[in-house]
């Protein structure tokens, strides 16, 4: 087929749009070299950019958008309307543009999102569902902070339940009740720093106040 100027300027202007298929882009990849074509993509790509600073289309620019359509569909006798072209490629300029924004969103969410743990396990930790038990073993744990003790907790559903202190050095096994049992193989290991004060009077802590570590048990 022969391009001619008329044809060039409208592959330009839908190489912008970005409309071309990946087969189309490499068949005309040979007029990256053509002034003309050149000019046109240039053209278009400034006419693109100026819309970037104009505000959406108005509904009153929709509503004659509309109704110059119906004109020259209906009308009897050709009817001069104002050119809809601009108002048009404005109009879809914006709609492309929040459905770029939506795929965006969409992919965005499918990504895994995982929690980073700001330091390693250091306790090996183990539990026996059937002996109604955890078993914990201090591992690679150095406790330098006399003020703090390290405590396990299992969280469900936004919800963190205390199980018990962690050991600072040696073995520990804590039994546990029926609703840590269940929320225990449902829900997610999690380790924090608490200030030792927080046990005072035989109190324990609501939630975690610097969390350590999450992850699965």
């Amino acid at each position: 087929m022969k391009i001619t100027i008329n044809s060039k300027e409208k592959l330009a202007c839908e190489y912008v749009l970005g409309v071309l298929s990946p087969g189309q882009i490499r068949q005309i990849g040979r007029l990256k070299n053509d002034d003309e074509f050149v000019k046109f993509v240039n053209f278009w790509a400034l006419q693109l950019s100026n819309l970037q600073d104009n505000p959406p289309l108005k509904r009153q620019d929709k509503k004659q958008v509309w109704q110059n359509i119906s004109q020259q569909i209906f009308a009897k006798t050709p009817v001069q309307n104002p050119p809809i072209f601009a108002l048009w490629f404005k109009y879809w300029h914006y709609q492309l543009s929040g459905v770029a924004v939506l795929m965006a969103l969409l992919l965005f969410w499918q990504l895994p999102i995982t929690t980073p743990n700001i330091k390693p396990l250091e306790w090996q930790i183990s539990t026996d569902l059937a002996g109604k038990t955890v078993n914990i073993s201090a591992t690679t744990h150095q406790h330098k902070n006399a003020n703090s003790a390290c405590v396990l907790w299992v969280k469900h559903e936004n919800m963190f339940h205390f199980i018990d202190k962690l050991p600072e050095v040696g073995e520990k096994q804590i039994a546990l009740n029926a609703k840590l049992l269940a929320l225990i193989q449902q829900g997610s290991m999690v380790h924090s720093t608490e200030n030792i004060s927080s046990f005072a009077n035989s109190k324990i802590p609501k939630q975690p106040t610097k969390i350590d570590f999450i992850g699965s048990w």
